[in-house]
C-alpha cells in the first residue's frame, strides 16, 4: 500500500466507524421490534467516535466504546 493510499485509507475511517454504529444501533431496533416493541416507540441516534466512553487504548478498552445507550421512557 502506498502512503497516498494508506492517507486515503485514514481519511475514509470515520465514516467506516459510523456506518458500524449506525448498524449496530439498528441491530438493536430490529432486537426490540422481534419482541414485541412497536418500531414508532424507537428512535436510533448514533455516534461513531465521537462519544467515546474510554481509551482506545487497550483491546479492552476499544470494547467499552462498541456500544449501545438505550434511555427507556416509560
Amino acid at each position: 500500500m502506498s502512503f497516498g493510499s494508506f492517507l486515503r485509507f485514514i481519511d475514509v475511517l470515520p465514516s467506516i466507524f459510523m456506518l458500524l454504529s449506525k448498524k449496530r444501533a439498528e441491530a438493536v431496533k430490529e432486537f426490540l421490534i422481534q419482541f414485541g416493541i412497536d418500531e414508532n416507540r424507537i428512535v436510533v441516534d448514533f455516534s461513531g467516535e465521537t462519544k467515546p466512553i474510554s481509551t482506545n487504548d487497550t483491546e479492552e478498552e476499544r470494547s467499552h466504546n462498541r456500544r449501545v445507550d438505550m434511555v427507556v421512557i416509560h
